[in-house]
């Protein structure tokens, strides 16, 4: 590789991708992103991350919210790349819906010296690859996240974060 690594062989396949791929700087940021989430969702590892303080008092909200923040928002996104293959209008129904983006755009563009078109273009490629990769760990995530909750909703020892 470019730095002289090497692909270790004890390394597990589905990582050896990813990491080949961000030694050489062969992919951008998006792709080894998406490696990544698809070996981590083909492994079948349990995400062990510690999403509760064991200590508090319960949450006023129901800490499932967050979930169906998260779908909401992935249907929103759906919608608006749905109507159109053509950019300018996924932008004007994305700024329809979020016009903050337009001041973002008018804002950062010229400082990072870009123009206003390529700049749109590279935040709807965020969210689109966003809500692609959304969709290749939903079902997983969704039913991991509905279970752990339904199992520690009514333990008042919990704080959801």
């Amino acid at each position: 590789m470019a730095d002289g690594d090497i692909v270790h062989k004890k390394l597990p396949g589905l990582d050896q991708k990813p990491y080949k791929s961000l030694c050489e700087d062969k992919a951008s940021n998006e792709e080894c992103t998406r490696d990544i989430i698809k070996a981590l969702a083909a492994s079948g590892l349990e995400d062990k991350t510690s999403y509760v303080i064991p200590h508090g008092n319960k949450p006023k909200a129901d800490p499932r919210s967050h979930l169906q923040n998260m779908l909401v928002q992935v249907k929103t996104f759906d919608r608006v790349f749905e109507v159109s293959d053509r950019l300018d209008i996924q932008w004007e129904n994305l700024t329809h819906k979020f016009p903050e983006l337009d001041d973002l755009v008018d804002r950062v563009a010229p400082e990072d010296k870009l123009s206003y078109t390529d700049m749109q273009s590279s935040l709807l490629k965020l969210y689109r690859n966003y809500v692609a990769e959304w969709h290749t760990v939903e079902s997983q995530v969704a039913a991991d996240i509905l279970k752990w909750n339904n199992q520690h909703l009514s333990d008042k020892s919990f704080v959801f974060v």
